[in-house]
Formats: structure tokens, C-alpha cells, sequence
């Protein structure tokens, strides 16, 4: 006999301050939006909103999809390009309210998950530009905030729109995964598990499944790229990721005052009384934890874990103060969440480019963490990526010098062809309405995209490229120019500029011999 269903008990008042901090923190960050130039996962996510498909050699098709009606919208500006990030940002400082809220936090608890989450270094860094991270973030709180109101007693028919965010979140990146896993994992281990019996789960789980069909079905149709991608990125990146580097950034992601608010939300999530109901979140954080570590994963994975925990905490630390009287509510509570305010905004500046990109790199030197540059490991989840906009402007410059210096019909029958996805994202940016000729590249997705219409061409100029590759490709490879970088940016220092003619084989077959996915 089917019991009926209970309504979950009344929550607790939203506190009207939290969306003013949101709003303050979407205004800093929109402050320092202009404050560095385009980093290489922007110029290579625009070029694959030309691409629009069900799937890319890296990643999932949401976030693309998302850039590219922004962009329909707003345009490739720098400043229409942060504006999502920074809108992201604040909302994750709601979420983690709402979820606050949700275990039952007052206006203390909420206060204190706002700012603990709100300004974990992670989230800033990840939103001060446009990232898949940023919506993956939201997408873990959403997920999050649903699951709590199951936990607590609500509407079965929300295991529907559970699936539909964890299928939607699942076309984000795929890390997501160890969110349901962990989560059933939580449940089959505490007396919820009578959660998983109803059909509506079921019904959830395979609305999730029908969301993510179409990209299994690219990746099936294109041999598993992704898969290439993510062997040789173990072999390469991560391989030697120590267990003591991995759990240092895993802190720094979230903010070393923080931590003792997430070991305290983790404590009263698995062994507390007053958020036992919730304690199949708790299993999901260490699950997740553990999986990502096991696995060799990217430390900024754990940005989207950590709100669960530090949401947690400020319900449990709340608890834990108003026993102690309305002094220590309002002085203890009041101590520590500026506390966390301060300190946030302390490390800010390695987050989000409060200062010139070359001063934020000497900041990062100093406090031991490094931006997001290509080849330099994924030990970076926590800095701005605003050193990796360092000169790819000249980088393109140099480039189209080259160009402009061949002749009338060489220039009108050339192509453009990079050594990575960056370089390649470079040139198909800065070229437009320069007349510049087409890109293409054996990295990752543009190897995917194939050639450009138009071949074969006259002249191809090459850059990023290895000289005795391109003589096995081309009859003649000539020097024609040389790109000197910044030694602080993230392209080579000195990267040669070659012209490259007669084709020794089909041109298909030779971006076939560049192609490189990691």
C-alpha cells in the first residue's frame, strides 16, 4: 500500500542580503573583466561555436551551445564574453544559500555559505572568463539543492527534474558522472534508500539517459575521442601528479580559512544528528573526493565538490553557536564570516585580474600557484587564468605579416595552418574582417573539423610546427618569419613561421599525420 506523501517541513526564512553580496560579486568581476585580454579555452570554445555539434575531442556539447547563442546575441567582445562567468559567479553564491537554507540554516548559515562559497578561489578564477567550469559549478548546487529537498521529505516527481539537471549537466562535462554515483552510493548506505524504490527514480534516471544519448552517439560515430583525448592526457599531464600537489590545490580551490567550515560540514553530514537526513550528500563529497583522486583527475573538479560541504558547515556552525546564546551568534558567527570575507578578498587578486597580468603572475609565483598554460599540468584551479592572454595578439600579428608579405596569388589561394588549439583559435579570431585565410590544425576538435573548403592551396603558411613533420608533408618549407613571445605568455618564445608549397600528399591525409588529442 502506497503511503501518502508528506509535505517537508517549513523552511526558514531567505535571507534579502544574499543576493546584494551575489550582485557585488558579479560587479567586481565584471570590474576586472577587461582588465586582460582573451585566454586560450575562449579563443578555442568561440571556434567551436562554429562548429556546433553533439560533442568535442575534450568536452560536451552544453557549454558551446550556450556561447554560441550568447554570441548570436552579444558578439565575441571581451567584454560580452565575461559577462556569463561573472552572472555564474553570483549565482553559485545564491545556490549555496538556497541549499543552506534547504538543511534548514538561518540567516547566519546562509550568510556563511554565500561568502564561503561565493568567494572560494576556485569559483572566482573559473568565473572570471567563460568556462564549462562555471556552469559546471551551478549545476552541482542545482543538483544539490534538489536532492536536499528529496532528502527532506518533497514531491517524488522531483527525481524528473533531478534527471533532467544531472542529463543536462552531463552535456556540460563529464565529471558530473560522480555526482549520480556518488549519490546513489550515499543513499544505498543510509535508510533513504527506500528513495531508490520509487518509480519515479527510475523515470529520472532514464529522462537523464535520454538527455545524453546524442553525444554517446557522437561519441560512437567518431571512434571514442574523448577517450584518446583523456589516455594521453594521463600519459602526459597527469602522470606524475603527486598526492601531496593534487590535495594542496584541492585546498587552494577552496580557501585554506574555509576548510575547517567544510571538515565540520562533512562531520555533521555523516555523523550529526540535526543533517543526518541529509547525510547521502556527505557520502557524494568523500565518494567524489576519493574517485577524482584515485583516478588522477583535475583538482579543479573538486570547486564544484566543496559547496557541499562548506554549505554544511555554516548550517552546523550556526547550530553550534545559537547553544552558545545570541552574543556568540552575533559576534562569533559575525567573526568568522568576516573572516572569510577578508580572506577571500585577500586571495582574490590570484583569482580574478584585480592587478596588470604580469603582476598577478609574480602574485602566483609567490603564493605557489601557477595559471592555466597549456603543457604546464592541471596545478592551476585556483589561479586566473589572465597570464594566459599574454600575447596572442602579436602571435597573430606575426602571422598575418607573413601573409600579407606573399603575393597576389599565393595570398589568395593560402591556408593557415597551427600547431595546437590555441594558436589555431588565435588566428580564426584576430582575422576577422582582416581578410586573413582559413585555419585549420591536427589538435583536438579542429583536427575533427577537417580542412576548409577551398583546397588545395598554393601556399600554406605554418606555425607550432615541427620543420621535419611539415618536409614529410610539402615539397617546400621555407623560413618566412619568426614570432618572438613574451617569455611570461604561454606561447614559445621563439616559434619559427614557415611557407610550405606542393603538396607530396593529399591534404586530408596530411592534417591525418598532425593530428595530436591531448
Amino acid at each position: 500500500m502506497n503511503l501518502p506523501h508528506l509535505a517537508p517541513p517549513s523552511l526558514p526564512h531567505a535571507s534579502a542580503r544574499i543576493p546584494l553580496f551575489a550582485a557585488g560579486v558579479v560587479l567586481v568581476q565584471m570590474a576586472a573583466a577587461e582588465r586582460f585580454g582573451i585566454v586560450r579555452d575562449e579563443l578555442y570554445h568561440l571556434a567551436c561555436a562554429d562548429h556546433l555539434a553533439w560533442g568535442y575531442v575534450e568536452h560536451p556539447p552544453l557549454s558551446i551551445a550556450l556561447l554560441a547563442a550568447w554570441k548570436a546575441v552579444a558578439g565575441e567582445g571581451l567584454l560580452a564574453l565575461r559577462i556569463p562567468g561573472a552572472m555564474l559567479s553570483g549565482a553559485t553564491a545564491i545556490l549555496a544559500a538556497l541549499l543552506a537554507r534547504e538543511m534548514g540554516g538561518w540567516r547566519l548559515a546562509q550568510a556563511l555559505a554565500a561568502i564561503a562559497v561565493g568567494l572560494m578561489p576556485g569559483v572566482l578564477a573559473l568565473g572570471c572568463f567563460y568556462s564549462m567550469g562555471a556552469v559546471n559549478i551551478a549545476i552541482w548546487l542545482t543538483a544539490a539543492l534538489i536532492a536536499a529537498r528529496l532528502l527532506r521529505g518533497g514531491s517524488p516527481r522531483l527525481w524528473l527534474l533531478l534527471g533532467a539537471v544531472i542529463g543536462l549537466g552531463l552535456l556540460n562535462k563529464y565529471s558530473l558522472a560522480l555526482l549520480p554515483l556518488s549519490l546513489a552510493i550515499g543513499l544505498l548506505l543510509s535508510p533513504q534508500r527506500r528513495l531508490l524504490r520509487d518509480r519515479w527514480a527510475w523515470i529520472g534516471a532514464a529522462g537523464a539517459t535520454a538527455v545524453v544519448l546524442p553525444n554517446l552517439a557522437w561519441q560512437v560515430g567518431h571512434a571514442w575521442p574523448t577517450l584518446e583525448f583523456l589516455r594521453n592526457a594521463r600519459a602526459g599531464l597527469l602522470a606524475g601528479l603527486p598526492a601531496a600537489a593534487f590535495w594542496k590545490d584541492a585546498v587552494l580551490v577552496m580557501h585554506p580559512l574555509a576548510v575547517p567550515l567544510a571538515l565540520l560540514g562533512l562531520a555533521a553530514l555523516l555523523w550529526g544528528r540535526r543533517l543526518r537526513a541529509f547525510r547521502p550528500l556527505g557520502v557524494t563529497v568523500v565518494v567524489s573526493a576519493v574517485l577524482v583522486f584515485l583516478s588522477r583527475g583535475n583538482p579543479c573538479v573538486m570547486v564544484a565538490i566543496w559547496p557541499l560541504a562548506l554549505t554544511a558547515g555554516a548550517v552546523a556552525g550556526e547550530g553550534w553557536i545559537s547553544r552558545h546564546g545570541r552574543a556568540a551568534r552575533r559576534f562569533g558567527g559575525g567573526a568568522y564570516a568576516l573572516l572569510l570575507l577578508v580572506g577571500g578578498l585577500t586571495l582574490a587578486p590570484v583569482a580574478i585580474p584585480l592587478v596588470p597580468a604580469k603582476d598577478l603572475l609574480v602574485c602566483q609565483r609567490i603564493l605557489g600557484v601557477s595559471p592555466a598554460a597549456e603543457g604546464a599540468g592541471w596545478l592551476d584551479a585556483s589561479a586566473c587564468p589572465a597570464p594566459d592572454s599574454i600575447g596572442w595578439r602579436k602571435f597573430a600579428g606575426d602571422v598575418f605579416a607573413v601573409v600579407t608579405g606573399l603575393s597576389g596569388a599565393d595570398r589568395d589561394s593560402c591556408l593557415l595552418m597551427a600547431g595546437d588549439r590555441g594558436q589555431a583559435g588565435a588566428l580564426r579570431y584576430y582575422a576577422a574582417g582582416r581578410g586573413m585565410p582559413p585555419v585549420a590544425s591536427g589538435h583536438n576538435s579542429f583536427h575533427l573539423w577537417g580542412l576548409p573548403p577551398g583546397g588545395p592551396w598554393r601556399v600554406v603558411v605554418a606555425v607550432g610546427l615541427d620543420e621535419e613533420a611539415l618536409r614529410g608533408i610539402f615539397e617546400q618549407v621555407e623560413f618566412a618569419g619568426r614570432h618572438q613571445g613574451d617569455p611570461d605568455g604561454p606561447i614559445a618564445s621563439d616559434l619559427p613561421i614557415y611557407a610550405c608549397r606542393g603538396w607530396r600528399v593529399a591534404p586530408a591525409e596530411a592534417l591525418g599525420r598532425l593530428k595530436r588529442y591531448i
